[in-house]
């Protein structure tokens, strides 16, 4: 079955998936105010020495790629420079993600409104499960782009 043909079935879908994304939201603004340990700090310091002119890997050595760092970069110059504005990225990305997720699969289930809230399930099991240590990680952030690059090679 593909995304619902009918004007009443496609706005129970969009209502479904604001819904979806709702709760969603919801759930991760629990995260919102948690502090930073020891990675998160170091990539905030790294963003840091990148907003001073600094170049990472000369004046500024750390083992992560740089995404995580441009990553809480942009964060600081959107959100702020506490804790709350690179959770409020995060969020904001893994929202993206959830969307992206809802659009690409609503014909790969029989019902598009399990497409609508599989990513409560995916996305809302990371900031569920995950704790301040892990929110924040590349490994968590990673999802989108390769989500998107799978999709994108994946018919």
């Amino acid at each position: 079955m593909h995304a619902p043909t009918g004007r009443a079935h496609r706005h129970r879908y969009l209502l479904a998936c604001m819904a979806s994304l709702l709760a969603l939201w919801a759930l991760a603004c629990t995260d919102l105010w948690q502090p930073f340990t020891w990675d998160q700090a170091v990539f905030a310091l790294g963003a840091d020495a990148m907003e001073r002119g600094g170049h990472l890997y000369r004046d500024f050595w750390d083992l992560k790629q740089p995404g995580i760092f441009w990553f809480f970069l942009l964060a600081r110059r959107w959100f702020g420079v506490r804790e709350a504005g690179a959770h409020a990225l995060e969020i904001a990305w893994m929202l993206v993600l959830a969307a992206a997720m809802q659009w690409q699969t609503r014909n790969w289930f029989r019902s598009p409104y399990t497409a609508a809230w599989c990513p409560l399930l995916v996305v809302g099991a990371y900031f569920t499960f995950c704790n301040d240590w892990h929110l924040l990680q590349v490994e968590g952030l990673v999802g989108l782009p390769l989500f998107l690059a799978v999709r994108a090679f994946v018919r």
